[in-house]
């Protein structure tokens, strides 16, 4: 996702002395050019400000997968109300992504943040879309962030810090944080066994491997008052501390997400509690042992059953790096042009994303070429026919294969792009 930086507490910017000298009144000097990074929540009722720190020695933020390929433009202004000060605006990726099993394209989603460099100084900001509709408009202010209140309650609920799963070290430039929905407190011990079960694996997942020496993986406790989720079907309703249910797209029982009446409350606590570890994912780990994945935004929502360390890699290849799912089975409807380029499906055959890894001349490349052959193999994103992916089997068509080449590379380039050489 393309970003800029965001804003933080600079306390005394208006506070600024005017001194009398030679019978005229100076102007006031200019603030100091020093750029804030301001998280911005973008919900269903309007957008929020989550909070903001200084970066003024931070490097900017590489971009994910979702905005080194393309996705929908949103524009943003901001207007400085402290004298002198420079205002700001441009154009951002769309965060507010959601990718399920079933779904016939990626869809706008309910959320999503946005991390915008902005001067350090009081102001109005408004984001909106390429047509020019407003999504919403909140004023900000450095010296007040730190001391507002919280989005979403959740002191109740969220035990302690986030502690270390796995750590890379200070200097890791990859941080991912996991947190439990549908455990009860006495059940928090197995959302640690969980959470340890699911991390293990990633780490020692194909591609994952070489690169998770550099990833920091915290872990946050919260507390459900009761156990599991609900589901529709059944008629189960269960109060949790996210609200997640089955069939959170309608007609997609294993698209498991917050229900849409809370969606806002939830994804937005979700982004206030990822601050405190600057995560690049966070991965909802649901109890119930039943096969379901979805990923919202930054969110990755997993269950707990045998599938889910295969599932998170392949939701993480989503929302880190931008793949495509490549399976045609049981995938619903077949839906072209894509909705944005990807770096995995091709539309054509003389537009190849991946022409430069090309290991054979024959394309179309028939089904039974040897399995390490880069072609283009036609079948992808619920088309059995129209779109071609680069290799017979990978990650994103099956979840018990490894990442294929392409897929691989677009993982390493994520990695490097935050300093991270693949071993």
């Amino acid at each position: 996702m393309r970003t800029r930086r965001v804003f933080s507490g600079l306390a005394g910017l208006g506070a600024i002395a005017l001194l009398h000298c030679g019978g005229g009144e100076p102007e006031a000097p200019a603030p100091p050019d020093v750029p804030t990074r301001v998280d911005v929540f973008l919900g269903k009722d309007g957008i929020r400000i989550l909070g903001a720190e200084a970066t003024k020695d931070a490097e900017p933020i590489p971009p994910r997968g979702y905005g080194t390929v393309r996705g929908r433009t949103l524009v943003y202004e901001f207007r400085a109300t402290t004298p002198r000060a420079t205002s700001a605006g441009g154009s951002i990726d769309d965060p507010r992504f959601v990718e399920a099993d079933g779904l016939d394209a990626p869809r706008l989603g309910p959320s999503g943040v946005l991390h915008l460099d902005l001067p350090a100084a009081e102001g109005n900001l408004v984001i909106r879309t390429e047509d020019g509709a407003e999504i919403g408009h909140a004023h900000v202010d450095p010296a007040a962030l730190d001391s507002a209140d919280e989005i979403v309650n959740l002191s109740r609920d969220v035990i302690g810090a986030p502690r270390r799963l796995a750590f890379a070290g200070a200097a890791a430039r990859v941080n991912f944080l996991v947190v439990p929905e549908g455990y009860t407190q006495a059940e928090l011990p197995r959302f640690h066994d969980d959470a340890k079960k699911i991390v293990d694996g990633l780490a020692h997942t194909d591609g994952f491997d070489r690169v998770f020496y550099g990833v920091n993986v915290w872990m946050q406790d919260i507390r459900s008052k009761e156990s599991g989720i609900s589901d529709p079907e059944a008629g189960v309703v269960k109060d949790t501390a996210f609200g997640i249910t089955f069939d959170a797209m309608p007609g997609i029982r294993r698209a498991i997400a917050p229900a849409a009446n809370v969606q806002d409350a939830s994804y937005a606590a979700l982004a206030k509690i990822a601050r405190k570890v600057r995560a690049d994912a966070v991965i909802v780990v649901v109890n119930t042992k039943e096969h379901a994945g979805m990923r919202v935004s930054e969110n990755v929502f997993v269950s707990v059953a045998d599938t889910s360390v295969l599932t998170i890699g392949h939701e993480l290849g989503h929302l880190l790096f931008g793949l495509a799912d490549e399976y045609t089975d049981n995938a619903g409807p077949c839906v072209k042009p894509l909705d944005r380029p990807r770096p995995n499906v091709a539309e054509a055959l003389d537009a190849i994303p991946w022409a430069d890894m090309l290991t054979t001349r024959t394309l179309p490349t028939p089904a039974n070429a040897p399995r390490e052959t880069i072609g283009a193999f036609e079948g992808a994103k619920a088309c059995p026919k129209g779109l071609w992916r680069p290799q017979v089997d990978c990650k994103m068509r099956s979840l018990g294969a490894p990442f294929c080449k392409v897929c691989a590379r677009a993982l390493e380039t994520f990695f490097r792009q935050r300093g991270i050489t693949p071993r």
